[in-house]
């Protein structure tokens, strides 16, 4: 972890002249790409993807007599699976319809009422908070990432402060954010210090990834917050 000087630490509207968008998108998914990567790594230990990967590799061992391509079968099939439904299934097929993905990504932040902001320490982007209407027109929180080697320095609590500063300032009367529920109870327990309370517990579910059926409808936590 990288200690953080606080310092020196700045947060800023994002400003495509200044900001690399696909920096600051890759940041501000991380609260999207971290989630779902921990549920595809979990599905390799799934018996329903597992006994089948290992049944075709020891077809493979056996007709060969060479245990290693076996063994190199099965791996590359891991591998395979998890790219595959990463680089594929996830980025181009669920985050794909998002209003803010790739070329997307500067003109939603940048059309008002949306705010993004940019959190920078000694000249690198390590964070992210944005504000938009969600589709009951209500304010929501959302976007909000700090990089894995900058965390537990208490950043988050800052971006959290821009976004509520901004809405007072706006005259916003309530704010809202969603979270999972069992990948996000970290951020859960931080939101709650912040005033948050949990208003609804909802299934989104998840896109169908190849081979099997095996990642369940994921629960989410909708939390609001008065102004």
């Amino acid at each position: 972890m990288v200690k953080v000087n606080e310092a020196e630490v700045t947060i800023v509207p994002f400003d495509p002249d200044k900001h690399d968008w696909k920096v600051v998108q890759k940041v501000a998914y991380l609260g999207n790409t971290e989630p779902v990567q921990d549920a595809l790594l979990l599905q390799l230990f799934n018996l329903r993807l597992m006994v089948p990967l290992l049944m075709s590799s020891l077809a493979v061992g056996i007709s060969t007599s060479l245990w290693y391509l076996g063994i190199l079968a099965f791996l590359s099939q891991c591998l395979g699976f998890y790219l595959y439904n990463m680089e594929y299934v996830v980025k181009y097929q669920l985050f794909s319809t998002y209003a803010d993905y790739n070329e997307k990504f500067t003109k939603f932040w940048t059309t008002s009422p949306n705010s993004l902001w940019v959190m920078e320490y000694q000249g690198n982007i390590i964070g992210t908070i944005g504000l938009k209407l969600d589709d009951k027109y209500e304010w929501e929180i959302t976007r909000v990432g700090v990089k894995k080697n900058y965390r537990g320095n208490k950043l988050a609590k800052l971006l959290l402060g821009t976004a509520f500063n901004h809405s007072k300032q706006n005259g916003y009367k309530t704010i809202t954010l969603s979270v999972s529920e069992v990948y996000g109870h970290v951020a859960c327990k931080l939101y709650t210090k912040m005033g948050f309370k949990v208003s609804e517990i909802f299934c989104m579910p998840i896109p169908h990834f190849p081979v099997l059926p095996l990642v369940p409808p994921s629960k989410m936590v909708s939390m609001k917050k008065d102004i």
